[in-house]
């Protein structure tokens, strides 16, 4: 039969109060609804645009209406409503969230006409969209409708009607004069560029057809975030996909994110490391895209605040200031910052207002979040974020909107974006301590062996491959045969190399280190002791060695021995100076640490500018399956219990306390004993810990 009419029951009065905080299949039914009916066949059916009224307030006469009832507008319906429209013959459609399902129902018994209709369906589904997100900004801006509704309904029941006749360009010339009056709505009140980016992230796991998918369907500008591993990967396994990514760069469709060579845990690397990373994830990238990249991303939890300075030196201009994979990113006060460094180097960068695509929630309530970027920030900008060709429906709606116009914002690439919109007024510098990594709890929650001393040994061996390089840089200005010496024997004969003018003895500190060192050095007692002058610190005899501090230049050596620059200087008198350990006290000039009684454990390190504890340390076992973590996190964790504490050096170059004791549990059963040693150095900023 034929319907005149079709017609939109919602749960509220006005779009004023339209309900965009539903979630999930409510948010999907309620925009399914609402864009079905204005299915072209629907339109030139009816030849009317939807009519929508609110729950409780259907009209009388529904006989020759088609009625969409999405599921959170039933409990609004008046009693006997369902019925009434079932004894009316009225084609009624309750509760679909599908809109592909709800579209069939509709056109159930309804001619669809020419093949064109069905072509440029997705076209009029997305101008219903853009309509509603449109009309609710209007009012979240705080103004009136300005758009001639009668013209604007005109306009879009000629272009389904023009459809249905199979009039290609009539179709495609009433639909842009559609959308045109929607950008023109939204200018009249609020005439400012709204920057829509897509990011699509990477995985190993995504870089088949779903990639391959995505960027044949980028019709609009996207953006990849993937490291450089990703990258040869995609080379090896796609290698269309890595054409399809070179020509879509150079075509300006499409940006890229990234840097890295791989997932390095950057807050937990050194900068050599850091620096030698970037260059070579940079370098990598070049290579496969004939073009350097511009903005610095990474999915793996990673920034630090250090990176500004080195991305600013690199060439970078942007960077994606978030993390996707876990950890605590702070957000900026603005979705386009000047992201501050340590140094007081900047990079522009978006650091909030990443929003899952695919979601549909995000884009029910996508008018109030633009409502607040073109309200609140600078630069006005929302980051969608999904993985390749998983996206929300009502995404691809606002996609197809942006082919038309830019009634919403535009799409834009990251080098679209970071070159040419508006330059950030907001400097925004983030402490080091917001930054929170989720490394050390995926360790344990993974049962890694180590999970803290592995970074130790990690760092350590960084530390070691650097020594190495400057002690074969060294090596290399005394023209030293290096061959396959290890890092013992170069320095060894490095120091014969200098020594072969000395009759005296003692012994040569290198520092092949690229900055000045404070050393600490034990020497057998037979060693001869320097004296105290520049660049010697202090040197004391102790016990069964003898205790030496040095400062040592960068790349460069001290000679330590008899020999002095003033022979027979008179030794200083230290013996009203304070010993750097005393019962539970290690201190020197720099730090105060004490060493608990009962415990054993370290009570706390303070310094002399400020009266609090900068940190504490404990041993302990954890069962794991003993107590309620939610009301007694303590009871899964065994109590420290000193049974000596043992002041073992206690001298003016070096002080050091010995602990030893038991782990027990809470009932007193021994679950292990432990023995700490507690060090510090006269000139030393560190308070060297031994378990």
């Amino acid at each position: 039969m034929p319907y005149h009419r079709s017609i939109l029951l919602l749960p509220c009065h006005s779009l004023e109060d339209f309900p965009t905080h539903h979630e999930g299949d409510e948010a999907e039914g309620l925009l399914a609804a609402w864009t079905a009916l204005w299915h072209p066949a629907v339109l030139s059916h009816t030849g009317a645009l939807p009519q929508w009224l609110r729950g409780d307030d259907a009209p009388e006469e529904i006989g020759d209406a088609l009625i969409v009832i999405p599921e959170v507008s039933r409990e609004h319906l008046a009693i006997g409503f369902l019925a009434r429209a079932e004894s009316d013959a009225a084609r009624l459609v309750v509760g679909e969230n599908d809109r592909g399902r709800l579209v069939e129902k509709l056109l159930d018994g309804i001619e669809v006409g020419h093949p064109l209709v069905e072509q440029v369906a997705a076209d009029f589904l997305a101008l219903a969209y853009c309509y509603l997100q449109v009309e609710i900004l209007t009012r979240q801006m705080r103004y009136t409708s300005n758009l001639d509704e009668v013209h604007f309904a005109n306009q879009v029941v000629e272009a389904a009607r023009a459809a249905s006749r199979g009039d290609d360009e009539a179709t495609e010339r009433l639909l842009q004069q559609a959308f045109d009056l929607l950008a023109e709505e939204r200018d009249h009140y609020y005439a400012v560029d709204v920057f829509l980016v897509d990011l699509t992230l990477t995985a190993k796991t995504t870089l088949g057809r779903s990639l391959s998918k995505a960027l044949a369907d980028a019709a609009a500008p996207i953006n990849l975030l993937l490291d450089a591993e990703l990258l040869e990967s995609i080379a090896q396994s796609n290698p269309e996909a890595l054409e399809q990514i070179r020509a879509l760069v150079q075509s300006g469709t499409l940006g890229i994110a990234g840097g890295d060579p791989h997932p390095i845990a950057w807050p937990l690397a050194g900068l050599e490391s850091l620096l030698d990373g970037l260059r070579e994830g940079q370098s990598r990238f070049e290579s496969r895209l004939g073009k350097r990249l511009s903005t610095y991303g990474r999915y793996r939890f990673g920034l630090t605040p250090v990176l500004p300075q080195v991305l600013a030196r690199l060439g970078y201009v942007g960077a994606i200031h978030a993390s996707f994979d876990g950890g605590a990113t702070p957000q900026g006060t603005q979705s386009k910052v000047r992201w501050e460094g340590l140094d007081g180097s900047a990079i522009d960068a978006i650091a909030r207002g990443f929003y899952d695509a695919a979601k549909p929630d995000v884009f029910l309530s996508l008018a109030a979040k633009l409502s607040e970027a073109m309200d609140m920030e600078h630069v006005a900008t929302m980051t969608f974020v999904h993985w390749p060709a998983r996206t929300s429906l009502w995404y691809e709606d606002l996609r197809r909107t942006c082919r038309f116009g830019q009634p919403l914002g535009r799409f834009v690439t990251l080098d679209e974006y970071f070159g040419d919109s508006d330059y950030p007024g907001h400097l925004e510098s983030f402490r080091p301590d917001e930054y929170r990594a989720p490394y050390l709890r995926e360790a344990v929650q993974n049962e890694t062996a180590n999970p803290i001393s592995r970074e130790l040994d990690r760092e350590k061996q960084e530390f070691v491959e650097m020594e190495r390089r400057g002690l074969e840089l060294m090596a290399a200005i005394l023209r030293l045969p290096r061959g396959d010496a290890h890092d013992r024997q170069l320095a060894e004969a490095f120091a014969r190399k200098l020594e072969s003018d000395r009759a005296a003895r003692g012994v040569w500190v290198l520092n092949p280190s690229a900055h000045i060192r404070r050393v600490s050095v034990a020497l057998p007692p037979d060693q001869p002791l320097p004296n105290e002058e520049p660049p010697v610190y202090i040197a004391e005899a102790i016990g069964d060695h003898n205790a030496l501090v040095v400062d040592v230049p960068p790349m460069g050596f001290v000679w330590c021995g008899s020999e002095s620059k003033s022979k027979g200087s008179p030794k200083r008198d230290r013996s009203k100076e304070p010993l750097l350990a005393e019962e539970g006290i290690l201190r020197n000039e720099f730090l105060e640490a004490s060493i608990h009684p009962d415990t054993g454990s370290l009570q706390g390190i303070r310094t002399y500018e400020g009266r609090g504890t900068r940190i504490s340390q404990q041993l302990a076992f954890r069962f794991g399956d003993r107590g309620d973590p939610a009301t007694d996190l303590q009871s899964a964790y065994t109590v420290m219990v000193c049974d000596e504490q043992q002041v073992t050096i206690a001298s003016h170059a070096v002080g050091e306390i010995v602990t030893r004791g038991r782990l027990v549990d809470r009932s007193g059963e021994l679950m292990a004993g432990f023995r700490q040693t507690y060090r510090i150095w006269r000139g030393s900023r560190l308070l060297e810990v031994e378990v």
